[in-house]
C-alpha cells in the first residue's frame, strides 16, 4: 500500500505517541549502491513497525521512460542541461520506485533542489508517487507538515519554482526561498491543527549556510504561532548532508545527514572505489561517501523527542583529508547521524545534558 497523504491513523507507542523513519538526498544519479542503501532503511524501517517514512528530498531524477511518457514520446528532443547529473541508472530507478511502492506503511516525499534538475515539479511528484509538493497530515496526537522550499525569486521580486537546472542562472542569494502564499498557509496550517507540529523541509528552516533565504521570516511566524502554545516542536530537513541540531526559539531544527555521502565538488575529488565503478558512475569522485547508510528512526510522544541515528566512515579519506574547508558548511562534516532526546517540557535546558555528543547550536 503506497500514500502520500493520510488525516489519520493508529497509535502503537502510547496513546499519541507516533513513529517514522526519516532518511535524504539518496541521490541515484550518483551514488551506484543506491538501492542497497534505500534497501537498508526499509528493512530497519520494517522492524521498528514505523507509522510511517519520510524521504527528505534529492532522491533521484526520472528514468528515461518516464520522461519519454510525459513527453509524448519526444524525448529524443528533450533538452537536458548540462549541469545535470548525466548518469544510466533506470532500471535502479524503477526498481527504488517498486520498493517505496510495496513498502506497507505510508511514504512521503519532500522535494528536494535536484529532484527536478531534468524535469518540472509536477513531472518530480508523478514519477515519485507523490500527490502535492506542500501539505499536512496527522498520525497520532502529531501534527505534520510538508513545505516545497524550491523556488527562486528573480530580480523582479517574482518567484520561480526549480526546474531544467533553472536556478544555476541566479545568485545564491536568490534561493531557495518559500513563497509568500506558502509560508501565509504554513501559518493558518499550524493555527488550524489542535495537535503539535513537525516541519519537514528539504533546506534547513535554520542555518545560515545553504538555508531558506527568507527563515527570518519563518522564525518570525513560528513566534507568533508558539507565543501563547507550543504547536511547531521540531523541523527536520536534509540538502546540507551534515548531522547537527539548532535549537533557536524554543524550537528544534534537526539536519539529517545524507544517506550517502558528503558532496565536495571537483577541486576535491577523489577515487574512492573502482576505476571500473568510477567509469560507470563518474559523480562518485565527487563526493565524500559513507561506507553504511545513514537514516533515523523518530519517536514523538507527549513528552519527548527521541531520534535514534545511525553512524559509519567515510569510504577513503574525509572531506577535511583532502582539503575541504571546515566553513564548507554550518557543522562539522562527519558519517554520523547522531541520536538525541528532546525533552518537550524543557528543551533549551536539558539538551546538552542530555546529549552530550551532538552537535549543538544554541540561539534564544
Amino acid at each position: 500500500m503506497y500514500e502520500n497523504n493520510e488525516k489519520s491513523g493508529t497509535v502503537k507507542n502510547g496513546e499519541g505517541s507516533v513513529v517514522f523513519g526519516v532518511f535524504t538526498d539518496l541521490h541515484m544519479d550518483i551514488m551506484h549502491d543506491s538501492l542497497f542503501r534505500l534497501r537498508t532503511f526499509l528493512n530497519a524501517a520494517e522492524r521498528c513497525n514505523v507509522d510511517f517514512i519520510v524521504n527528505l528530498g534529492d532522491f533521484s531524477y526520472p528514468d528515461r521512460d518516464f520522461l519519454n511518457r510525459e513527453t509524448n514520446g519526444k524525448l529524443s528532443g528533450y533538452k537536458i542541461d548540462p549541469r545535470a547529473f548525466q548518469c544510466n541508472r533506470d532500471d535502479e530507478k524503477r526498481e527504488a520506485i517498486r520498493m517505496l511502492h510495496s513498502f506497507k506503511k505510508p511514504v512521503h516525499h519532500v522535494l528536494g533542489n535536484h529532484d527536478m534538475d531534468i524535469c518540472t515539479r509536477d513531472q518530480a511528484l508523478k514519477f515519485l508517487g507523490a500527490g502535492r509538493a506542500f501539505y499536512s497530515f496527522d498520525r497520532g496526537h502529531h501534527h505534520f507538515i510538508v513545505l516545497d522550499c524550491n523556488y527562486v525569486r528573480g530580480k523582479d521580486g517574482k518567484f520561480l519554482h526549480f526546474q531544467h537546472c533553472n536556478h544555476y542562472q541566479y545568485s545564491n542569494e536568490s534561493f531557495p526561498f518559500l513563497p509568500p502564499e506558502q509560508l501565509s498557509w504554513l501559518e493558518q496550517d499550524i493555527m488550524a491543527s489542535p495537535w503539535p507540529s513537525v516541519v519537514f523541509s528539504h533546506p534547513s528552516l535554520s542555518d545560515s549556510h545553504m538555508g531558506l533565504q527568507n527563515r527570518e521570516d519563518v522564525w518570525r511566524m513560528f513566534h507568533r504561532v508558539n507565543e501563547d502554545k507550543k504547536r511547531v516542536i521540531l523541523c527536520m530537513n536534509g540538502h546540507s548532508h551534515i548531522d547537527g541540531v539548532t535549537l533557536r526559539g524554543g524550537i528544534c531544527y534537526a539536519n539529517v545527514n545524507s544517506i550517502s555521502n558528503m558532496w565536495l565538488g571537483e577541486k576535491y575529488s577523489h577515487i574512492r572505489y573502482s576505476k571500473e565503478i568510477d567509469r560507470e558512475y563518474p559523480y562518485l569522485k565527487k563526493t565524500a561517501p559513507y561506507r553504511d547508510p545513514l537514516y533515523a528512526m523518530v519517536t514523538i510522544s507527549e513528552d519527548q523527542v527521541r531520534l535514534k541515528g545511525t553512524r559509519s566512515t567515510f569510504v577513503g579519506p574525509s572531506p577535511y583529508e583532502t582539503g575541504y574547508p571546515v566553513s564548507g558548511s554550518e557543522f562539522p562534516t562527519t558519517p554520523v547521524l547522531s541520536d538525541f532526546v528532546l525533552s518537550l517540557k524543557s528543551p533549551d535546558e536539558n539538551f546538552r545534558k542530555e546529549n552530550p555528543d551532538t552537535p549543538l547550536h544554541r540561539i534564544p
